[in-house]
């Protein structure tokens, strides 16, 4: 069972992302075909529609299991859809199967909805726990959290050899500079990261209600630098690959 603010967070998600396939399906529709009466027909007939279709069902079963409280299958249920995400990205476009570039977006994907996606369940189950085990849940997540950022900077590092293509481009097209300041987000996340275990898990044990407050707003903080870095990451997927741009300029 999870946490009671951790249930809340992924109910309150879970009808987000359910109420947004549709208008995604609707945004598309538009952008494929032309026009948005065309929606059911994108939804059968393209790759799109039928991964959307899949992360919708994914979705819907996961939300009726947060009624009753979640769990591992629940949990299980998110991770796929987040995973089927993948097939809507630039990687699975050049290579048009599982290979390297599409395995590399799978882990960063889990790696990011593991770490960013647990910060606002994380910093509303302290707010709720007595001092020791409010440290003892600290470092557990920090451990985590830590596991992430490596998955994170392996596979970014990879990812942005292959998009990007050379520095030139990481300089001058729009995907680059988007990239750059991805990087420069991640960067503050990872100082976020940092300073939450080694200066204030640290004290938390000794300094009483006042340490938590303080560690509460700094994963609050890192919350929402890390929703910003997701709104990167979307633009990013939705602009073309440098590498693209050289090639055909």
């Amino acid at each position: 069972m999870l946490f009671r603010p951790s249930r809340r967070v992924l109910s309150v998600s879970l009808d987000i992302a359910l109420l947004a396939a549709p208008v995604l399906l609707i945004v598309q529709a538009r952008n494929i075909a032309g026009a948005v009466w065309l929606a059911p027909m994108v939804l059968r007939v393209t790759l799109f529609g039928r991964v959307l279709a899949a992360q919708w069902l994914a979705l819907a079963l996961a939300r009726g299991l947060a009624r009753r409280g979640g769990g591992w299958p629940c949990l299980l249920l998110c991770a796929a859809v987040t995973g089927l995400q993948v097939l809507h990205l630039h990687g699975y476009a050049m290579e048009g199967r599982l290979g390297p570039l599409t395995a590399s977006d799978l882990l960063h994907l889990l790696a990011g909805a593991a770490w960013l996606g647990g910060l606002l369940p994380f910093a509303l189950a302290l707010r709720g726990l007595p001092v020791t085990p409010a440290a003892a849940l600290t470092r557990r997540f920090s451990r985590l959290a830590m596991g992430c950022v490596l998955v994170l900077a392996v596979t970014a590092a990879y990812q942005g050899t292959v998009m990007v293509g050379s520095a030139r481009a990481l300089a001058v097209t729009d995907y680059g500079w988007t990239a750059l300041a991805k990087l420069a987000l991640f960067g503050v996340l990872l100082g976020f990261a940092l300073r939450n275990r080694f200066r204030l898990l640290p004290p938390l044990g000794s300094g009483g209600a006042a340490s938590t407050r303080a560690l509460v707003r700094s994963v609050l903080t890192e919350a929402a630098v890390g929703l910003l870095l997701v709104l990167l990451a979307a633009l990013l997927a939705a602009l073309p690959p440098s590498m693209v741009m050289e090639e055909g300029g």
